[in-house]
This record gives C-alpha cells, structure tokens and sequence, in this order.
C-alpha cells in the first residue's frame, strides 16, 4: 500500500511492521529482530484433513492463474504427491514448456505438454484426471489429452513447490481444487 503523509512542523509518524527489500516484486512479510533474515520462498502445503476434504482418490480437476519471473529449470505451480518422487500428480513449467504430468508407482502415466509459456505473463490453466482419462488447456487454447494410465496415491497438495525442493518464482492469482 502506498501512502502519503506531509505532516506539521515538530509531528511525526509511527509506523509498525514497515519493511523495505531491494526486490523487483512485492514478497510477505518477514518479522525480524536484531539479526537479518533470508527470506525464503513462499509455497503452500494441505495436509491431513484439510487435504482429504477437498481430495478424491479417482478424480480431479487444478486451475491456476500464475505467472513466472523466469521460465529456466523446473517450476512448479500446483503438485499433488506422497512426499515422493513415486506418487505424483503435477502442473509445472520445464523451461517455456507447460507441462502435465501423473506418476503412479514411479512410472509416468501421463504426460502432456499444454502449451508454451513467456516470463512476466499471467495465464489460466486448468488440468483434470481420472484413471484413463487425463485433459489439460493453456488460456482458453486446444485441449490436450491422454487416454491411458492409472491414478497415484497422494497425501498433499504443494502451492509453488514440489517435494524435490524446487519453487514457482513468480506470483499466484488464483489456485482451485475441484473435486
């Protein structure tokens, strides 16, 4: 938020919580004391009952509007896994590629490229599952598809992570999970 106060001769202003960081976008808050602090990335994990009340174990559906500050490595945006590489349901950007990928028993079940994607863009996608029948669509374009494969076990639901540690970099509008 930005604000302006001119102020009289002899006031002042008390300000709580203010934060000032040299960076090209705004980032939460981290509280700090007499020390500095590295922030790290932000991301979200469901687990437990907040995750097997919005999970079914035979079929889903993500969207996500999200963008990138850089479109190198692996990004992910929404994963679904066991906190293993083995059970995996995940939309995630592979350089400019926008990927869909389902893994069951560390075997790839699916795996859809969606569509290309730039830096500093934002786009909505939507991917959904059920065992043979996987579909995927990048802002509005033609519906990818794969009709053969099998579902995993998962356990949680990662926002801008996944569990082999690698992270967004970049903003998340809108995250859903539908049942």
């Amino acid at each position: 938020t930005v604000a302006t106060y001119t102020g009289t001769s002899g006031s002042g202003a008390f300000i709580w919580g203010a934060e000032l960081k040299a960076a090209s976008f705004p980032a939460s808050y981290t509280p700090t004391t007499s020390a500095a602090v590295t922030q790290t990335a932000d991301s979200t994990t469901i687990t437990s009952s907040n995750f097997t009340g919005i999970h079914s174990a035979t079929a889903g559906t993500l969207y996500a509007e999200f963008n990138l500050l850089s479109v190198t490595g692996t990004r992910p945006i929404i994963s679904l896994d066991d906190n293993t590489a083995n059970e995996r349901i995940e939309l995630y950007a592979s350089g400019t590629d926008l990927k869909f990928r389902v893994i069951d028993g560390g075997v790839t079940q699916c795996d859809i490229t969606l569509g290309t994607i730039a830096a500093n863009t934002f786009y909505k996608v939507a991917v959904a599952w059920s065992a043979n029948d996987f579909a995927g669509c990048l802002s509005g374009g033609t519906v990818q598809t794969d009709t053969s494969g099998t579902l995993p076990t998962v356990d949680r639901m990662r926002v801008g992570s996944d569990q082999a540690g690698n992270y967004q970099n970049g903003h998340q509008k809108r995250t859903a999970r539908f049942l």
